[in-house]
């Protein structure tokens, strides 16, 4: 059984940037003091919806007057900042491609993104510069841009975005369903980090998508239309989907963010209460932290209706300590990868506990099992979505992209899930290899290679094990002699990002399980692991 959104959506007939630009415009005409973005950590110093739209046209004609082509891409190494928002609507604007990376990667990783996106230009901010420098020591045609700069080889920013033009840029035409708008890069399980094709058309339907859902959640309950909030949190990485397209959402609406830079509870929390805010967005890591925090009882957060949650699956057990904390909040959970550009289903008022509600507008869902077969209501399959989020492909990945869809243009997720008989999913089964560590996705493989690069191992497989704090961390099984954990750990932290580090440790083996082809057997190590913790746990009791 093939199950369909009963709502079908037109192709918009504008891209995102030019909705949100003009959007921009519209709010200033209703006040021209209404703002776009405070920054929490500077809050005297609030940037207008008009700010925002001619810092980005600024930078859009700067582009063009210096050569940068329409399809040229552009590389986003920031923490959360008004800046970064300027920066996608202003290249956006120009016809060019923005790829962000993780703000947390070492010079290692953001050197293999540069590389493999052959991006013409990395923009980053003051703290990021040295690191961003490192990385394209061997790449001098490519331009770096920094909010804070301080010397003749980096281009400052902020004078790009006040400087006057003399003419008016002209509209750069779009091709909707080819051109890309995004190019995110998405661990795999292939190990090597790959460019995810996000089109122009996806991001203008996703949009709209959101937009009518939300309208379609205030009808059921009575309301003419979406009545969105005069202000929101944006907190959540804008290098990440999740982060990004609530941004832009929120945006569309109106509503001004205050932006969070990084996540700060105390901050997070001083922020709800100053501001009356009514929702916030949530990965389970931060959603446990507030259970768990004694921080609460300090502010008031009466406020607070609806804790939303992304990136990965928030447990029954973490709700319920949630609901002791909070009483009377509204949880609302979604299911996103990368490769969906947002996400493919979205939850509701009536969504049952444990479901990421039903399919987003102009979505389909086939779950299929082992054998192939189409699976009906409650039963465990492997989902696959069609639909306008759906990714162009992989850049410059072509076999992997073919992999990736059936016959009838469907992509797989590689999550097991079933659906009850009102058409809600529930996840059963996180990507079989992926590691997910504080909803950020991690590639064993990648780890692996990492791994393989130290003399003196001969072999190695990494895996997912529970956490309390972040669901998951990354434990190394390791086959040498000569190699300590000190040694490897040192190795790992110098080259990978925090969030890859082997935090569930390293455990000296003999030999690596592998079938009679070679492929690690994993789930075989994961099933070893959960044992010994069963073992250890009942030797305690």
């Amino acid at each position: 059984m093939i199950l369909s959104s009963p709502i079908i959506l037109d192709i918009p007939q504008e891209t995102l940037p030019a909705t949100i630009l003009r959007r921009c415009l519209e709010f200033h005409a209703e006040d021209p003091n209404r703002k776009a973005f405070i920054p929490s950590e500077d809050e005297r110093n609030p940037i207008s919806f008009k700010q925002l739209y001619d810092y980005s046209m600024a930078l859009s004609s700067w582009f063009i007057e210096n050569g940068f082509q329409k399809g040229d891409i552009i590389l986003l190494y920031m923490t959360n900042c008004w800046q970064f928002v300027a920066c996608c609507l202003g290249a956006w604007s120009a016809g060019l491609i923005v790829s962000p990376a993780s703000s947390s990667f070492t010079e290692y990783e953001l050197q293999y993104q540069l590389e493999d996106s052959g991006a013409k230009m990395v923009i980053t901010r003051g703290a990021l510069l040295s690191r961003t420098k490192a990385a394209c020591k061997n790449h001098g045609a490519v331009k770096i841009a920094c909010t804070t700069a301080d010397d003749n080889d980096v281009l400052d920013l902020m004078k790009i975005f006040t400087t006057p033009r003399s003419t008016p840029q002209a509209p750069v035409r779009i091709d909707m369903e080819r051109d890309l708008v995004c190019l995110p890069y998405s661990s795999g399980t292939s190990g090597v980090p790959k460019g995810v094709m996000i089109s122009h058309k996806n991001y203008a339907m996703m949009l709209s998508a959101f937009v009518r859902k939300q309208d379609d959640d205030y009808k059921s309950l009575g309301f003419e239309k979406y009545d969105p909030p005069t202000h929101a949190l944006a907190h959540l990485p804008f290098y990440h989907v999740m982060g990004l397209f609530g941004m832009l959402v929120a945006l569309y609406h109106g509503t001004t963010q205050i932006i969070m830079d990084k996540f700060d509870l105390k901050i997070l929390l001083r922020n709800i209460q100053n501001y009356k805010l009514t929702t916030v967005a949530v990965v389970p890591a931060m959603a446990l932290m507030i259970a768990d925090s004694p921080l609460l009882d300090d502010y008031d957060l009466s406020s607070l209706k609806i804790i939303a949650c992304g990136a990965a699956p928030l447990g029954t057990a973490i709700v319920d300590r949630l609901l002791e904390r909070l009483p009377g909040i509204i949880f609302r959970q979604g299911y996103g990868m990368t490769e969906l550009s947002v996400a493919s289903h979205i939850g509701s008022l009536d969504t049952p506990e444990g479901s990421v509600g039903k399919l987003m507008p102009g979505t389909k869902m086939k779950v299929v099992a082992e054998d192939g077969r189409l699976c009906g209501p409650y039963e465990n399959g492997e989902m696959w979505i069609s639909g306008p989020q759906v990714m162009m492909g992989y850049w410059k990945k072509p076999e992997q992209t073919r992999e990736t869809y059936d016959s009838d243009g469907f992509m797989r997720t590689g999550d097991i899930v079933y659906y009850d008989k009102d058409g809600f999913t529930f996840i059963c089964d996180r990507q079989k290899e992926l590691i997910k560590v504080n909803g950020k996705q991690v590639s064993p493989s990648e780890i692996e290679s990492v791994l393989l690069a130290i003399p003196g191992i001969t072999d190695c497989c990494v895996i997912g094990v529970p956490d309390k704090k972040f669901g998951e961390i990354p434990m190394a099984y390791v086959v040498s002699k000569v190699v300590t954990e000190e040694q490897i750990s040192a190795f790992v932290n110098e080259r990978l990002a925090p969030y890859k580090r082997l935090r569930g440790g390293v455990k000296f083996v003999d030999e690596i399980p592998r079938t009679s082809t070679g492929k690690l057997l994993r789930r075989e190590l994961k099933d070893r692991h959960l044992k010994s913790m069963e073992v250890r746990y009942r030797s305690r009791i």
